[in-house]
């Protein structure tokens, strides 16, 4: 085959389409298998630890606001000073902090890991 019979084969398009019934019966085994597909449930077991863990905070972050300003009222800068002498110079928040997120990532890592090949 050359050159010159190659042009013309290209040239001229050719339209493709389906047989008649087939797009139907296509269609029809998607419908039939949508049908069939029981819905997908929520992880609950995985979303229930996080939400513990950030009701108790909230509680806690609360509690802690609310008990610093019955002790004193509100007096500007003094209140800051207030907190920072109730959470121990400064210290105590910066270990909260980086033990909540190692305790977040260990929790992310072994939930990951328990059931890796479930949904639940």
């Amino acid at each position: 085959m050359s050159q010159d019979d190659i042009g013309p084969l290209l040239a001229s398009e050719q339209v493709i389409e389906p047989s008649p019934g087939f797009t139907a019966a296509v269609m029809g085994g998607v419908r039939r298998e949508a049908e069939t597909l029981e819905p997908i449930a929520f992880p609950w077991r995985r979303v229930l630890p996080g939400l513990v863990l950030s009701a108790a905070a909230l509680v806690v972050g609360l509690g802690v606001l609310v008990w610093t300003l019955v002790e004193e009222p509100a007096s500007g800068p003094a209140v800051a000073a207030d907190v920072h002498s109730l959470l121990g110079g400064g210290h105590l928040p910066s270990a909260a902090v980086l033990a909540g997120s190692l305790l977040i990532a260990w929790l992310a890592m072994r939930l990951s890991r328990a059931s890796g090949d479930t949904l639940l």
